[in-house]
């Protein structure tokens, strides 16, 4: 296991990690660790895509899409609770 330190330590683990996928696809599976939370949001309107609240998210948190791994999207609709 390496640790990046620095400000920049996030990008550059990611530079490194992409350039360790490439040099050793055919020997090894790099994993970069990430920290995770659970994230609920209510009141969505009936027209906003899976694609859409992932996209947003990503982009308040400072990360990108394929980051984002969301689950089923629940109760929609009009729900008075």
């Amino acid at each position: 296991m390496l640790e990046i330190p620095g400000s920049q330590r996030g990008e550059k683990a990611d530079r490194l990690a992409e350039c360790l996928r490439e040099v050793l696809a055919d020997v090894a599976r790099v994993e970069r660790p990430v920290k995770c939370a659970d994230l609920y949001i209510r009141d969505l309107d009936n027209s906003v895509t899976v694609e859409e609240v992932m996209t947003a998210v990503a982009a308040k948190g400072g990360s990108s899409a394929h980051q984002i791994k969301p689950g089923q999207i629940l109760g929609r609709g009009n729900s008075s609770t």
